[in-house]
């Protein structure tokens, strides 16, 4: 499954969870570059420079509060997954088109790119939507367990006294 990856989900959810938008940017970056050191290169900086971008800036959808304030609205959380996916695949291909000689710079070569690209896009949105859903299922679970902890600690609690009979 091409293009199968939880990177939108971790990027949403790093812009959800992080206040610091540039930690929260690090996060899915620094994923992306760890993986890239047993991927083939973009062949081109100018590639390379779209694909880091475009992974980032699910981080300021996530930032944003569209996603939920306190709890994740799921909705929202799946949207945002396959606003991802069509970011991803139209900013890359139109880079591709624009910085590579692979096809004419006319409309006809543009329609070639974007049509030779859906095969690895087939598989995106449901990828996306799929570890976005898993990664914020565990973010809510993490607030779950945090809370509950919370509520023990400032909880009174009940004190026994024992009869000296």
């Amino acid at each position: 499954m091409w293009h199968a990856t939880p990177l939108a989900g971790v990027a949403l959810a790093a812009g959800y969870v992080f206040p610091n938008l540039l930690l929260a940017a690090s996060v899915p970056v620094a994923a992306l570059a760890i993986s890239n050191l047993w991927l083939p290169a973009y062949g081109d900086l100018a590639i390379a420079a779209v694909v880091y971008a475009v992974i980032a800036w699910p981080v300021l959808l996530g930032a944003a509060g569209l996603l939920g304030r306190e709890r994740p609205r799921w909705l929202a959380v799946v949207g945002g997954s396959l606003a991802c996916s069509l970011v991803f695949f139209f900013s890359t291909n139109l880079a591709h088109w624009l910085f590579r000689a692979d096809y004419p710079h006319t409309l006809s070569g543009l329609a070639s790119c974007f049509a030779a690209a859906l095969p690895f896009y087939k598989w995106m949105p449901l990828g996306d939507a799929a570890w976005t859903v898993a990664v914020f299922a565990l973010v809510s679970a993490v607030h779950a367990v945090v809370d509950s902890l919370q509520e023990r600690r400032l909880r009174p609690q009940a004190v026994s006294v024992r009869s000296l009979d």
